[in-house]
């Protein structure tokens, strides 16, 4: 199988509330994030069950370092 899923443990998924208070970022931004791509199902969050209105857990640790490459990637136009 070939896929670019991360294999986490549920011990580093946080719930909805503690992504919030992380990032200092509202419910609806992270909602946002994730239907504009930002954030992948499989990759960032997963869904707790099968239902479309479960309950998710977010993989904390690969959203920070999506963020770090993006940051990366934008500072390597700059200069000093």
């Amino acid at each position: 199988m070939n896929d670019n899923r991360v294999s986490v443990t549920v011990s580093h998924l946080i719930t909805h509330t503690e992504l919030q208070e992380r990032l200092c970022v509202s419910r609806s931004t992270i909602q946002r994030m994730m239907r504009s791509g930002i954030l992948q199902a499989g990759k960032h969050y997963i869904r707790t069950s099968a239902g479309e209105r479960s309950p998710l857990r977010f993989n904390y640790e690969a959203i920070v370092e999506t963020a770090k490459v993006a940051t990366f990637y934008l500072n390597m136009g700059k200069s000093d």
